[in-house]
């Protein structure tokens, strides 16, 4: 039952990424990012994590802590500068 639980998991994690990244991410191979816009991104990611994982903010937990729990590192912004280089417009 555990390996079940776990496999169901893996697969709602994959199916986040897949449907929620690509909304997120749209038309973002033009975006000209600002500090401000990097630091709203990574805040997005990491509400996305917390909300999906069921964690209130009250609980305290560290961004490394969720991270560690749904064994995903930040991709969010690595995707979305890996989508600018594709057509020249790395900012970084």
């Amino acid at each position: 039952m555990v390996y079940f639980k776990y496999v169901i998991e893996l697969y709602v994690l994959h199916l986040f990424k897949v449907l929620v990244w690509s909304v997120v991410l749209y038309g973002s191979e033009t975006w000209t990012l600002r500090q401000e816009d990097i630091r709203s991104i990574e805040a997005f990611e990491m509400w996305i994590w917390r909300r999906m994982m069921k964690i209130p903010w009250t609980q305290h937990a560290s961004n490394e802590q969720i991270l560690g729990m749904v064994h995903e590192s930040r991709t969010l912004l690595e995707t979305l500068r890996k989508r600018q280089k594709k057509i020249g417009l790395s900012m970084s």
